[in-house]
């Protein structure tokens, strides 16, 4: 994997559970292998609260060495569990991360998450609402239908897409696309680790959302 494209820390949130976990699980996949779950460079926390001897027990793993593949890969679903004395000390990991490890977070109430935490993490939003253009009557396939068309003339639809505000939602439909071809192609890893990067750099409200835009639809 392409460590200049890749990001140590993922935040996925939203309620489209469908999109979220299989972006999720792609992504896991991409580092771990399809049998992740059974891998021992693979923790998961999911308990509530998550505390500060959980958050202890983390960083004591990511001090150790990748026992199977390159990565070591930290789950932590709902983060916006994690207690303040927890969230304290996962932020000086998040800040000061060891080579090779990968934290990913999932959580429902993303604005009950801590903004220190949140913006230590690439976030990709997997929101509820009906696809582009469904609200106007247009086909929810508008993204299958967008790719069908020369590179010229969807640069033209960019403008559009940041005028009514959903460029982002076709952000997110793409990563959904690409990562589920990952799960049966892993050919398909570099074009998601590019995507997480672009959405990644959408949130920074000085970047050019244009060429992102832009970068986006000539990649796919």
């Amino acid at each position: 994997m392409n460590e200049k494209l890749f990001h140590h820390a993922f935040l996925f949130s939203g309620i489209n559970f469908e999109k979220k976990n299989a972006a999720l699980a792609s992504l896991i996949v991409s580092l771990l292998g399809k049998e992740y779950a059974l891998s021992p460079d693979f923790y998961t926390i999911e308990s509530d609260p998550i505390t500060i001897e959980e958050i202890r027990n983390l960083k004591a793993r990511t001090m150790l060495t990748a026992l199977q593949g390159a990565y070591k890969v930290f789950l932590i679903n709902g983060i916006e569990k994690v207690t303040h004395e927890a969230a304290a000390s996962l932020l000086k990991i998040l800040e000061e991360p060891p080579q090779k490890t990968v934290f990913i977070a999932t959580t429902t109430h993303v604005r009950a998450v801590s903004p220190m935490i949140r913006s230590r993490f690439s976030h990709t939003r997997f929101p509820s609402e009906a696809p582009y253009g469904a609200s106007e009557g247009k086909p929810a396939s508008f993204l299958e239908n967008l790719l069908k068309l020369p590179y010229h003339k969807r640069f033209q639809e960019v403008p559009k897409l940041l005028e009514e505000n959903t460029l982002e939602s076709v952000l997110t439909s793409a990563l959904f696309q690409e990562s589920k071809k990952m799960r049966v192609d892993f050919k398909n890893t570099k074009k998601v680790e590019q995507l997480l990067r672009i959405q990644r750099q959408y949130q920074d409200p000085t970047a050019n959302k244009k060429l992102l835009g832009e970068y986006a639809l000539m990649i796919l």
